[in-house]
């Protein structure tokens, strides 16, 4: 059975639901929430306990108390995933699939999801694609990690259509794919053979692209429109792909276990919160919400997976909330995302930073062809480089130190490591930056 005509459907809803005003929402997440609960709390085992403070006199949910739900971890779900899974899904949630996330943090975490879901998410990728203005009649390319011997250089894989299921238009733009485990030089020369209009791909992949570009600029592909899936986008990419292939970055933000959570404003360069598919919480160390513009842990309560509900899930995401956006959407605003929680350096006094080193700053001291910093210790800062235009006996190591002591702290102790290679992780993604303190 197609899935078109609810797709074309939940669509026309989105369309409309983005300019809900704030009461408007709530009320419409609400309804959701409230299914979502009812159906957790008689066929999810591992929620009999957690959720039965919610409900009053008659089955009423009493919301003032949704602040009282522990938090449910990654741990819960590796040592809870039969109690976690529901005793009868929905007939009109479609199939179940099994899924597990990439393990870039640590083990993967296996769970379950619906066919509903999924629909739900690929809505929300449209909705992304139509404020961006993508024309379904162009060609697509997308590089990312692929199974070892699937879409690999020099022809990659080809199919025949992007385009959602119902919306598929009379000549529709073929979808192209490359894995990213392809050399940059031979992953330009691909794009410039295949001429896509659009490519998708991780951000540091699309710096890598930029950056060989910039030094081979005869080598440029004739882009339209570049975007960005699975890492965080910093400033410094977005600058670097804007210089060298001609346009900014526009970002998807999305997690395997969540789906769609938001997605950048086409007038503005924050991201707008999927609100009609996900609760997002943005909390403090107490668990108070945050006010916006302060940064907080990301909790995430996707609306229609209910093989197994995801409820006040932390992702181990640190966000900052944002004020209304001008555009006049009404959903809510993420003003940065700043990663995993891996991803940022805790110093004592529990002063946390997100490292951020520009590239000129390495080009000028170290000029390595690859780095990763990683935090080791408590004031430990690693500095792990593959040896690049610059022989390691001409790195200016005291002035990399200098720029270090003057952007973190002046009491770190800095090593520098050679290597010959910093590999990616599982999911095909590069840290540049890693804490690696023991819990």
């Amino acid at each position: 059975m197609s899935n078109a005509p609810l797709i074309r459907q939940y669509l026309e809803s989105l369309r409309k639901s983005e300019w809900y005003a704030q009461d408007q929402l709530i009320d419409y997440q609400r309804g959701l929430l409230g299914t979502l609960l009812t159906h957790s709390f008689d066929t999810v085992p591992f929620y009999r306990d957690r959720l039965g403070h919610m409900f009053g006199k008659g089955g009423k949910i009493l919301w003032d108390r949704w602040g009282d739900i522990p938090l449910l971890t990654k741990q819960d779900i590796r040592d809870n995933a039969e109690a976690l899974t529901s005793t009868a899904v929905p007939e009109n949630h479609g199939k179940v699939y099994d899924r597990s996330t990439s393990g870039s943090t640590s083990e993967p975490v296996a769970f379950k999801q619906t066919e509903l879901h999924f629909i739900a998410r690929n809505c929300l990728t449209v909705r992304f694609q139509e404020w961006h203005g993508l024309n379904c009649e162009q060609k697509f390319a997308e590089i990312r990690p692929y199974p070892s011997g699937q879409a690999s250089y020099p022809e990659g894989e080809s199919l025949e259509t992007w385009a959602s299921e119902g919306l598929i238009p009379e000549q529709p733009g073929p979808y192209v794919k490359l894995n990213i485990s392809t050399p940059i030089e031979q992953q330009v020369d691909w794009l410039c053979r295949q001429g896509p209009t659009y490519l998708q791909t991780f951000p540091t992949n699309a710096r890598a692209i930029a950056e060989y570009v910039g030094k081979h600029p005869k080598s440029k592909p004739q882009l339209l429109g570049l975007f960005s899936i699975s890492e965080t986008v910093n400033d410094e990419t977005r600058d670097i792909c804007r210089m060298h292939l001609g346009h900014d970055i526009m970002d998807i933000y999305s997690a395997s276990e969540t789906g769609n959570m938001a997605i950048q404003c086409p007038q503005h360069a924050h991201y707008h919160v999927s609100g009609e598919a996900v609760l997002l919480e943005i909390l403090d160390d107490t668990g108070t919400p945050c006010p916006p513009n302060t940064p907080g842990q990301l909790i995430a309560t996707p609306f229609y997976n209910f093989a197994m509900p995801l409820i006040r899930y932390a992702l181990n995401d640190i966000v900052e909330t944002g004020n209304p956006c001008p555009c006049g959407r009404g959903l809510p605003v993420l003003n940065r995302i700043f990663g995993r929680t891996r991803n940022m350096f805790l110093f004592p006094g529990k002063m946390q930073v997100q490292p951020d080193f520009k590239t000129v700053t390495w080009l000028k001291y170290l000029s390595p062809k690859q780095w990763q910093v990683a935090q080791t210790g408590p004031l430990e800062i690693e500095i792990r480089l593959v040896v690049g235009e610059r022989a390691a006996e001409d790195m200016d190591f005291d002035g990399m130190t200098a720029y270090i002591h003057q952007l973190l702290r002046d009491d770190i102790t800095v090593r520098y490591l050679l290597v010959d290679e910093i590999p990616c992780l599982a999911s095909g993604k590069y840290e540049d930056y890693v804490c690696e303190l023991k819990a």
